[in-house]
């Protein structure tokens, strides 16, 4: 039996039960809590007449950080903004000298990324602190994308923004799977993004390279029992996937990142998918990049592999995998004096 409170009055309030109590007050309870954590701070205070006159900060990586989250230059994007170094450091009343010195200490902590000749900066945890409150305020972020310079950085940040919004449908914050939403942060994400989606993966955005046992060297031959052999499901892989490991190691290791996927290298992408459709062996792949030194630059010409490299052809996927730029200089850790692989090294490695 379940407590009940009657309103006094007229009679007509319907009861209310304990328990209906009981959960408005944890509600209230846990607001108070978020209100403890988080403040809200609006931009037109950094114009504010009052507060320009106070003494001016000098420059410093604490007050640049607090002026990067809550700056007049953010917008309703989160941590993405259009901005050089020159306006930034104007706008702190900073020499540009003092400036850098202050972002070089946030950025060697990994808060923040910056493409100044794009300018375009990119404060990666910005939405992690000012998530969206529903679908369409995920799709309010397309325009202000739309006017933001094209560069890497960009694309690293649609990529970043796009698996926030995935994982705030797979999870309700306290590591509980959610349940199906009609209207998803996910749908409304590619809804809204779809052509610069599509712009950055190339026209087979969202596609998935089905293989099957046979198509994957099962062999198609027929069985002694004149039955042919049946054909054993092998996982598909997406073929952003692939791009988007390519694209955090290279940002990582300071290769380069395809700003768009053509139509050809799209269709070498599938063609090395169809060849090694498991995800094992792509993870070995990134693993092995991550691992080799020779693959980033340290041989005798500075070559460092790129992504037409790794979908070229399947030797020299396969060349990865099988440890052959492994080791520091690579060609299975052969390597010169000085530190560098030779040139007869890099011919034997097939890069010459």
């Amino acid at each position: 039996m379940s407590s009940q409170i009657k309103f006094e009055g007229n009679g007509k309030a319907p009861p209310i039960r304990l328990a209906d109590v009981r959960s408005v007050r944890k509600f209230r309870s846990a607001v108070k809590v978020i209100m403890s954590r988080y403040r809200k701070i609006h931009t037109s205070m950094y114009g504010d007449l009052r507060f320009r006159i106070l003494s001016r900060s000098k420059p410093s990586g604490r007050y640049l950080w607090i002026y990067l989250l809550t700056g007049p230059h953010n917008t309703m994007l989160p941590g993405l903004s259009t901005i050089g170094e020159a306006a930034l450091a104007e706008q702190l009343e900073w020499p540009l000298k003092g400036f850098r010195k202050a972002f070089q200490e946030v950025l060697s902590q990994g808060l923040v990324k910056a493409d100044w000749k794009a300018r375009v900066l990119w404060v990666p945890n910005t939405v992690r602190y000012n998530e969206p409150e529903s679908p369409n305020v995920v799709r309010s972020w397309a325009k202000h994308f739309l006017e933001i310079p094209e560069c890497a950085l960009k694309t690293e940040a649609l990529i970043s923004l796009r698996e926030y919004v995935k994982r705030m449908d797979s999870s309700d914050g306290n590591g509980r799977k959610k349940q199906e939403a009609k209207d998803s942060f996910t749908e409304a994400f590619h809804e809204a993004f779809h052509e610069p989606l599509a712009k950055a993966f190339g026209e087979g955005y969202g596609e998935s390279v089905a293989v099957t046992g046979a198509g994957a060297g099962a062999g198609t031959g027929e069985r002694k029992d004149g039955l042919k052999p049946a054909e054993s499901p092998v996982p598909s892989l997406p073929v952003e996937s692939i791009l988007e490991r390519w694209t955090r190691i290279a940002e990582k290791l300071g290769l380069v990142v395809p700003r768009a996927v053509s139509k050809r290298r799209l269709e070498k992408l599938k063609s090395r998918l169809r060849e090694h459709p498991n995800s094992e062996f792509w993870v070995e792949v990134f693993r092995k990049i991550e691992d080799s030194h020779f693959l980033q630059g340290e041989n005798d010409r500075g070559w460092k592999i790129d992504f037409d490299f790794l979908i070229a052809n399947t030797e020299n996927v396969l060349k990865i995998v099988e440890g052959k730029y492994d080791g520091r200089n690579g060609t299975n850790g052969k390597q010169k004096e000085n530190g560098l692989a030779t040139a007869d090294q890099l011919k034997e490695a097939g890069l010459l």
